[in-house]
């Protein structure tokens, strides 16, 4: 189980410390440790290529064609 330290986590680490299991905190700010982060980077990667190549034409759609930039 990957926590950090916040609030609603005491409870979660409450009940893991009566079934015996310990817990290792992440650091209070700590990205790269986080495994979700690498797939925020992945969804933000798409969501630019995205953009890139759909940005004009969707602009184009709604006739805003003052908006594309070369």
């Amino acid at each position: 189980i990957v926590m950090d330290n916040a609030s609603f986590h005491k409870r979660v680490k409450s009940l893991l410390n009566r079934h015996g299991h310990r817990l290792l905190f992440l650091p209070s700010y700590s990205p790269d440790l986080n495994p979700i982060e690498k797939k925020w980077a992945q969804a933000k990667f798409l969501r630019q290529g995205w953009m890139e190549n759909n940005l004009p034409k969707l602009f184009h759609n709604m006739g805003c064609t003052s908006f594309i930039l070369d």
